[in-house]
């Protein structure tokens, strides 16, 4: 499986015009070796592929026996270099710091050095059965963690505490950390998307966004959905009723071969229907992997707006309502496109 990942990989140095890649983003690393190192650098060139790890990680990086594992040296780079004749060297511009690139700069002689914006992005969009069953498992983890904390739900407990009961029992249940910090609003702090989980304790008055995920073997999962305690807002009532719809629509043109901006623009009808896109503050959902965010971003007039799904894609759908007056409702979903049609990760009856 990781042989036949590298073996795309090289397949690339073609498309851009480069005789090696210099890959150092331990998410990619591990796509490709099936380890987490986080000090490493692979090369990649048409003729030899080398891992290169410090001490602490050479053992274990040895059992790979489909590639040469060295130990990291000040000169680990110009050896390979030099070794395959490299003239032109693809990196990864959206990970590696301009110190970085300065130090590489410096440590060659002619060789070129060539941008490439996540070099490994569209390998590791289309995710195959092993990635999938592990990204189910995580979603499972994931819900399961949900319902645990949704039974906690009572005034007086707080946001802190709350995101504390979801991470001790998903780590319990075989997560190995969470995907990202768990946002847990309540009442009027659900009015802002990424709000800050924090002491503030539950109201019988206050809607409760829970926006949570964990990483199972490396693959992330994410989900958000907003409850009601007793005295349910009216409006955040009707907001959540409209965005699920909203949700739905979407997720019903979740197919191969259509274009991430048709999903966002037929959530946003159905906003504007309601008189409330102006309330929608963000992306309709992104790509989902061995990070929470990855390529491709869903919204209708970015740079992601014409790509086409495909088999394997798997990513979100989140409309969300925010207002500072009296709150926000956001309901998520993960999306598996399959061969025809698509695939929910989640139940949709909650």
């Amino acid at each position: 499986m990781f042989e036949n990942r590298i073996n795309q990989a090289k397949k690339l140095l073609k498309e851009f015009s480069a005789d090696m890649l210099f890959i150092n983003d331990p998410e990619s690393i591990k796509y490709l070796t099936g380890l987490y190192f986080s000090l490493g650098r692979l090369f990649i060139s048409g003729k030899s592929v080398e891992l290169v790890v410090d001490g602490r990680y050479f053992s274990i990086a040895k059992k790979l026996n489909f590639l040469n594992v060295t130990l990291l040296e000040k000169d680990s780079f110009k050896k390979f270099i030099k070794k395959n004749d490299i003239k032109k060297i693809g990196f990864d511009s959206s990970f590696i710091t301009y110190l970085d690139y300065e130090n590489i700069k410096k440590s060659l002689e002619k060789e070129i050095l060539v941008p490439i914006n996540n070099p490994l992005q569209n390998l590791r969009l289309y995710k195959d059965k092993n990635e999938i069953a592990l990204i189910k498992k995580s979603c499972e983890i994931n819900w399961q963690g949900f319902l645990h904390i949704s039974k906690l739900l009572k005034e007086g407990i707080s946001e802190i505490e709350l995101a504390l009961e979801y991470e001790i029992f998903v780590k319990k249940h075989g997560a190995e950390k969470l995907s990202f910090d768990p946002i847990i609003a309540f009442g009027k702090n659900s009015a802002f998307p990424h709000h800050k989980t924090s002491n503030t304790k539950l109201k019988s008055s206050d809607n409760i966004l829970i926006d949570i995920g964990v990483s199972y073997q490396g693959y992330a999962s994410d989900m958000t959905r907003v409850v009601f305690l007793k005295e349910k807002n009216k409006t955040l009532e009707k907001y959540y009723e409209i965005i699920k719809e909203a949700s739905f629509k979407a997720i019903e043109l979740c197919r191969p071969n259509v274009k991430l901006k048709e999903l966002d623009i037929a959530a946003r009808i159905i906003l504007k229907q309601n008189n409330i896109e102006h309330l929608f503050v963000h992306s309709l959902g992104h790509g989902v992997g061995l990070n929470v965010h990855e390529f491709p971003r869903i919204k209708f007039d970015n740079e992601d707006k014409d790509v086409l799904l495909k088999d394997g894609m798997v990513i979100t759908i989140e409309p969300g309502l925010y207002d500072e007056s009296i709150g926000g409702v956001r309901y998520e979903n993960m999306i598996l496109i399959t061969q025809d049609s698509h695939e929910v990760l989640y139940p949709l009856s909650f």
